[in-house]
Parts: structure tokens; sequence; C-alpha cells
């Protein structure tokens, strides 16, 4: 029932739940992604468990699975144990944090209690106050800054405090990071569609579009 791999399934997953298709009716014959996504323990040996049980927790989410679901909770047990802020698998840099944030907001973990709390700080640790870029992995680049943008956006909704300057610097960061053929790469003269995709996911979260982000080509 998979696409791939852990990683592309979930993925794949949460891309067709944000268009209304759940995982239980994209099937291979008789199995279907979420057949695969409850049954899989390959996320156990990636590199990054935080960031993989996070990942998981989403796409299950998407898929309609309930947090108190035995496919969920157990995940969300291992974050909450080891992947706060201090948490002791937790990497550095602000990707991990994102996608454990996003994870732990999805299952109802409250979005001003000490955890959450304690996952924005990371984040807003990670940017450079002068670019205005979040970092992760020791380099700076559109794709995690629009993630930030992202994730502190959708806090600020819920209530918590963000400071509307820290947006506004990532923000900027995007403008003048953006390439002549309309997309972001931090490595290249040319667009990477992943980190175009995840520039976008922060544009979209400020409502904003086309007509605001048109390059100079």
């Amino acid at each position: 029932g998979k696409i791939i791999d852990s990683s592309t399934t979930d993925w794949s997953i949460m891309s067709f739940g944000a268009h209304s298709e759940y995982a239980e009716d994209i099937k291979k014959g008789s199995k279907s992604l979420l057949d695969f996504a409850k049954s899989d323990n390959g996320i156990d040996q990636e590199m990054n468990i935080c960031a993989a049980y996070a990942r998981r927790i989403m796409a299950l989410r998407a898929a309609g699975i309930t947090s108190s679901d035995s496919a969920i909770a157990p995940l969300v047990k291992h974050l909450v144990d080891n992947c706060g802020a201090d948490g002791d698998q937790n990497l550095d840099g602000a990707n991990d944090d994102i996608f454990i944030g996003f994870a732990l907001l999805s299952t109802g973990t409250d979005p001003k209690g000490e955890l959450i709390e304690g996952l924005k700080t990371n984040i807003l640790k990670t940017q450079d106050t002068t670019s205005g870029a979040f970092y992760s992995f020791g380099s700076a680049s559109p794709d995690i800054t629009g993630a930030g943008i992202n994730i502190l956006y959708y806090l600020k909704s819920l209530g918590c405090i963000i400071d509307d300057q820290t947006i506004v610097k990532a923000k900027n960061y995007l403008k003048t990071t953006q390439l002549a053929d309309g997309g972001w790469n931090a490595w290249d003269i040319s667009s990477d569609p992943i980190t175009t995709f995840w520039s976008m996911e922060g544009i979209n979260s400020l409502n904003e579009g086309q007509s605001q982000w048109n390059s100079a080509g």
C-alpha cells in the first residue's frame, strides 16, 4: 500500500488529505496508504526519529485518525518524552521543532503550554537577526524559513505571543532570495521544487499569493 517509502507515503497522505481524499481510499489492490502507515515500522530506522515520528503523526491525522488511536498515541508519547525543546533526541536547528510543533498541535496539545512554548523558543533562537532567515543543520535556507513562518503565524493565530517583526524579517528574507525564475534554492541560481514548496507554505500562511510574489523574472 505504500508509495515508494515511509517518508513519501506520509507526505502523500497529507497531500491527498489536503484535497479531501482519505488515505484509506487510496489503494493498490486490497492495500491502502492507511494500511501501510498504520503497520509500518520503517520510521524507527530513520536517522531523525523526532522528525519521522512527527511526520507520521501529521500523516495519520490528515487521514482522519484520532489522537487517541493506538497508531498515534505511542508516537505522541515518544515526542513528549524525548523530543521537546530539551529532549535528548531533538537535533539542533529549527527543522525538528517545527515538525514536532505541528504534530503535537494536531493532537490537541496546549499551544500555550510549556512544551509548545519551549519549541517556539527554540525556533525563534534559530532566526538570524540580520537576514531574518531561519537556520537548520547549520545553514540558512528559504525552505526552513517558509516552514518557520508557517508555524509561527499559526501559533499567533492560536493566541501565542509572536513579535510581528519576527515574521516580517523572515518574509523579507524570502523576498530577497526569490530567484528570477520565480522560485527558491539556497544553493543554486535555478529553483528547486522542494525548497520552493516549503517557501510557499510560509507565503500561503500569510494569505499572500501570486500577485504579491512576482519576481523580477
